[in-house]
């Protein structure tokens, strides 16, 4: 897969005449694998490439600055297209200028004078231009006047209810991982390092790698204990993770104790190096449970005992 930095009014002559789909496709969830499939699917027909167009930063990181619902980074929504057999993928910046651009203006500027595209591949419910103006009707009435054709693509539904970015991200909020990867197409994922943790798990008897996100736009999902799988030192853990604060060992009041991400991968064998800086990759499988404060470090350990049978059960 190629992938390409599109600037206004730069020419793009290996893309001329090539089908596109635009959206922000965060998640690249199976919706978005519908419109994705659709347009290689007409590509074919056409004798012609297909690629997608995205913006960088997905918009609402630019119009709100704390926004943290990210459901996949750059590289990691890069790499996602990458396997589903794109020929490439153009890369916009979005900017407060681009933000207020009027649909014509954009379309011309950004699509028309660099790619000039035979067909447009859209979901039904696609808007650009500022204020979110343009929308299907007029990119349909607009590819008459500047020579593209129009493909919409209905939205794909799971339990009547369309699959829909926002709608996973609702459901990570609240901790449904599983019915986040029935939409997804796959298991909900974050990617960080390794830091120094305080060594207060290994003292419990259950050891922990403690992870540090460094993309403060991915979405963590709620507090609690989850089943997930790890690719850590590159082999595949089963294990449990651990979201929140640990109240039962800290006072997050006192300590002014940043939120925690814990994992505690079975059948690992600690080398005894320092793994810090080290890259791990978690799947969240299901939600065990919430996460509380138990009345004693006793109870905490037995909790966790339970946590790591019902997890072992359910791999058995």
């Amino acid at each position: 897969m190629q992938i390409y930095n599109i600037r206004p009014h730069n020419k793009y002559p290996k893309l001329s005449k090539a089908v596109i789909a635009l959206g922000s496709f965060d998640g690249v969830h199976r919706g978005h694998q519908k419109i994705i499939q659709t347009g290689i699917n007409l590509a074919k027909r056409f004798r012609s490439s297909f690629g997608i167009i995205i913006f960088m930063p997905i918009p609402p990181m630019l119009i709100y600055k704390d926004y943290n619902f990210v459901l996949t980074a750059d590289k990691e929504r890069t790499n996602i297209i990458r396997e589903l057999r794109v020929s490439f993928l153009g890369k916009i910046k979005f900017s407060n200028h681009l933000r207020n651009l009027e649909p014509l203006q954009f379309l011309n500027e950004y699509i028309i004078k660099t790619i000039n595209p035979s067909a447009i591949v859209v979901g039904h419910d696609y808007h650009f231009g500022k204020e979110h103006k343009g929308n299907v009707t007029l990119l349909v009435k607009l590819g008459k006047e500047l020579g593209y054709s129009v493909k919409v693509v209905s939205s794909l539904k799971y339990h009547n209810a369309p699959i829909k970015s926002t709608r996973i991200r609702e459901l990570i909020i609240l901790g449904n991982v599983a019915r986040a990867k029935d939409l997804l197409g796959r298991p909900y994922s974050l990617t960080g390092i390794i830091i120094k943790g305080k060594g207060l798990a290994r003292q419990l008897g259950f050891p922990t790698l403690n992870l540090h996100i460094s993309q403060k736009e991915k979405l963590i999902p709620a507090d609690g204990v989850y089943q997930v799988r790890a690719r850590f030192e590159n082999k595949s853990y089963n294990g449990i993770m651990n979201i929140g604060f640990a109240p039962t060992i800290s006072d997050k009041l006192k300590a002014n104790q940043l939120r925690s991400l814990e994992i505690h991968l079975f059948d690992y064998q600690d080398s005894g190096h320092s793994h810090c800086n080290e890259q791990v990759m978690v799947e969240f499988i299901t939600r065990i449970r919430p996460e509380r404060k138990f009345d004693n470090i006793e109870q905490l350990k037995q909790q966790i005992a339970c946590d790591i049978k019902i997890v072992k059960e359910a791999l058995n």
